[in-house]
């Protein structure tokens, strides 16, 4: 599945992440992901810790995320757990495959000094061939 994932990001680009607020409303929005090889079961990303995102992380952690190729003819939504991490090294390395894609990141965000890394740790994942009609879900617990 982590594969199919890779697939669908080094396509796509972006992915849309859903979080929810601390009044149950859900918030989505385009993000740029990527996979590090060392955590297996995980999508990161750069923020700000001032954006909704990071709010949003701190006070209901469950996230979905959907993610698809440009030709809409593979979809991945996956549940996971996203936590907020201030380590320079995992920035580093999430900045190593996501850092050119950060267009939009590096136009909004205030102060560039301050980013921080979220990662998804996935509960489970559901894959679409929706031109073929095909399904298939995992689960990534341990």
């Amino acid at each position: 599945m982590m594969n199919e994932i890779q697939s669908i990001i080094d396509d796509a680009k972006v992915g849309v992440l859903a979080t929810v607020d601390s009044s149950n409303l859900p918030h989505l929005r385009w993000v740029t992901p990527g996979l590090l090889k060392d955590h297996p079961r995980s999508i990161f990303i750069i923020t700000s810790p001032a954006f909704a995102k990071a709010i949003h992380a701190k006070d209901n952690p469950k996230v979905e995320w959907m993610l698809q190729t440009r030709a809409l003819d593979k979809v991945v939504n996956a549940t996971g757990i996203i936590s907020i991490l201030d380590n320079p090294s995992l920035k580093s390395e999430v900045l190593e495959v996501v850092g050119a894609r950060l267009r939009t990141f590096w136009h909004v965000s205030q102060d560039k000094h301050t980013m921080i890394v979220m990662e998804t740790v996935l509960e489970n994942a559901t894959h679409f061939l929706p031109a073929k009609g095909k399904k298939e879900t995992v689960s990534f617990a341990k």
